[in-house]
């Protein structure tokens, strides 16, 4: 209508969980439900988009505590919204620009843990007092696009208001299996900056280069510290060649690739 589109949607689900054997975490039932609605504006090289959304999650534990089971109920609710708008100067450059803010809350792994994690082996201790993450969340990128070449590059800025991550503990937690390195469930306020970038250029009709980057900043504006378990710095190489067809083998091609990632320095003092 008038150059503009929209969606307006609710959606739901509803999540159990039951264990026998060793505790790690307890029975829970989750129910959960959001609603939407977004809005699109588009007129000539200009796109805008804004939208809406409210969620609420009810969770209910059940635990045994000194032989009685205590069932404490968690309730969760909060807006989030987002604007952003995509500026095509020609067929080949485009710009946007992002801004929202969203949230989420503890998982009960996050709130309950208390056990040995055998995917990572590690002894994790949840927090029952943790409260939502809230974040604000800032993106800007272009996006050049011609025959032989393609260039996209976005930059970002997240603030995340109680982010929820695991924490180191000393001393490790000793069990009847061995020792294991223990880990606890914590938040801070935090600061997320990065770019990520791709370059592709063919060559050839047959033969594409592709290079990749990515760059995070990550810190805790609490501890006025970085932030742990972040990924560092990597950039990535590859070289795809690109076969004639043989009967039904058909998009047959040939990749060589490397990527050399950056020890990660940025660690807490």
């Amino acid at each position: 209508f008038h150059h503009f589109t929209g969606t307006i949607g609710i959606n739901g689900m509803t999540q159990g969980n039951t264990y026998s054997g060793r505790f790690f975490i307890p029975n829970y039932r989750n129910y959960s439900g959001g609603i939407y609605w977004i809005e699109r504006y588009t007129k000539n090289k200009l796109q805008i988009e804004a939208g809406f959304r409210y969620d609420y999650r009810w969770l209910k534990i059940y635990k045994y505590e000194s032989n009685v089971i205590v069932s404490p109920i968690y309730k969760y609710e909060n807006p989030s919204i987002t604007l952003g708008a995509i500026y095509k100067r020609s067929d080949k450059l485009s710009f946007n620009l992002n801004a929202g803010s969203a949230w989420r809350a503890p998982g009960v792994n996050e709130l309950y843990s208390d056990g040995i994690h055998h995917g990572t082996a590690t002894f994790e201790i949840g927090d029952r007092n943790l409260t939502p993450e809230k974040a604000y969340n800032f993106i800007a990128g272009v996006n050049y696009q011609s025959e032989k070449f393609h260039l996209e590059v976005e930059a970002y800025h997240n603030i995340v208001d109680g982010f929820i991550y695991l924490q180191p503990r000393l001393p490790a937690t000793v069990t009847i299996h061995g020792s294991f390195p223990t880990f606890v469930y914590t938040q801070v306020n935090a600061r997320f900056s990065g770019i990520d970038a791709q370059f592709n250029y063919r060559i050839i009709p047959s033969l594409l280069l592709t290079t990749k980057t990515s760059i995070l900043r990550a810190f805790d504006q609490i501890n006025n510290n970085w932030l742990i378990q972040m990924p560092a710095d990597k950039v990535s190489e590859a070289a795809t060649y690109n076969m004639k067809s043989y009967g039904k083998l058909t998009n047959n091609y040939i990749t060589v690739s490397a990527e050399y990632t950056n020890k990660q320095w940025r660690v807490p003092a």
